[in-house]
């Protein structure tokens, strides 16, 4: 999934015949190559238009993209499961306080996270 424009990482400065057409210049590349996935870029980049001054430089750096894209993918599954879980279990805690809000069977500690759960109390950090 492409990055928002907020979370862009990117500054294109037109050059030459582009100079002082900075933003259409980052529109332009950003509409060509933003939304494609790395095997999109693999294949348009492997192209035999797309001119190298070493082709072994090319296909190194290809294999690159793809290892990349397999890293990411692998790096923000997991990190994907570990922020469901700690939302899950966020969510279920609330619906254990909001069902039972001072059974006597949870501590003093308990019951304060409780309330403040339930919105009840603010100064209590969970």
């Amino acid at each position: 999934m492409p990055a928002t424009d907020d979370r862009l990482r990117i500054q294109v400065h037109g050059i030459r015949s582009a100079r002082g057409m900075d933003e259409s210049s980052r529109s332009f590349l950003l509409s060509a190559w933003h939304s494609k996935s790395a095997w999109d870029a693999i294949s348009a980049l492997s192209e035999e238009d797309i001119l190298v001054t070493n082709l072994r430089d090319k296909e190194v750096n290809l294999k690159v993209v793809a290892t990349l894209d397999q890293q990411m993918r692998r790096t923000y599954s997991s990190k994907h499961v570990e922020i469901n879980r700690a939302v899950s279990e966020s969510a279920m805690l609330k619906r254990i306080w909001a069902n039972q809000p001072d059974d006597e069977s949870f501590s003093p500690e308990q019951r304060d996270q409780g309330k403040f759960l339930r919105g009840e109390d603010e100064s209590v950090a969970v």
